[in-house]
């Protein structure tokens, strides 16, 4: 990437750009496997690590920097939530997440802070056209994992209102229309399983690829080997 242009990301669900940074929100969202006991969580149609990844780029810094952060969909769903409430309003607003990884034997610090001052000097009395600033940080625990972190390259976004507000409406949209795509297999193999405990609740026979029960059943039980035991039908 140089000179304000980027290469188009196939997973690229939105983006905002100018000649000096660019920010971007990436497909990295997972559908639970359910063979994976890690995944199985039938309350939600995302995996343990279903995540939209947030870009940052600054073409302004000799080499160009670029950031980027992993952020859960209910993450994505809050922030939305909120920066509707404060848009157009004199009211600040500050959110933020950092995550610790182990990469290469080192412990590596991420961060990102999502921040609204709505006004451009301490006064107030100067309204700022570009209130948002998202800024994504990366660096180390020089002295060890339980320390503090010392973030030593970052790069941040300013927004305004409107753009904020609707780079995230682009995101919660696609994550919406992909619920409906992914979650229909996920939505039969439920319907699947409450029909097999229906049938096997009137006396039929259960279907020959029926699992096994769980070793904690009751004797003579015919309740499911699934996470809706507790929902009677």
């Amino acid at each position: 990437m140089s000179n304000g242009t980027h290469n188009v990301d196939a997973t690229q669900i939105a983006f905002i750009t100018n000649q000096k940074t660019l920010i971007a929100a990436c497909d990295s969202l997972q559908a639970p496997d359910f063979n994976n006991p890690k995944d199985k969580s039938p309350a939600s149609l995302h995996a343990k690590y279903s995540r939209i990844k947030i870009n940052v780029t600054d073409f302004s810094k000799t080499p160009t920097v670029f950031m980027c952060f992993y952020l859960q969909p209910q993450e994505i769903c809050a922030l939305y939530d909120d920066a509707k409430k404060v848009k157009g309003t004199a009211q600040e607003y500050k959110w933020g997440s950092q995550k610790k990884k182990e990469q290469g034997g080192k412990t590596t610090a991420e961060a990102i802070t999502v921040a609204r001052n709505p006004y451009r000097d301490a006064e107030k009395t100067v309204v700022s056209n570009y209130p948002w600033t998202i800024k994504i940080s990366h660096g180390t625990y020089p002295n060890g994992p339980n320390d503090k972190p010392n973030y030593d390259k970052n790069a941040y976004k300013m927004l305004s209102d409107v753009e904020f507000v609707g780079f995230l409406c682009s995101i919660v949209r696609y994550m919406s229309a992909w619920e409906v795509v992914m979650g229909a297999p996920i939505i039969k193999r439920i319907d699947a399983i409450k029909k097999a405990r229906h049938d096997n609740r009137d006396g039929a026979a259960p279907p020959h690829n029926t699992a096994p029960q769980p070793a904690n059943a009751p004797a003579g039980s015919n309740a499911p080997p699934n996470d809706f035991d507790d929902e009677p039908l």
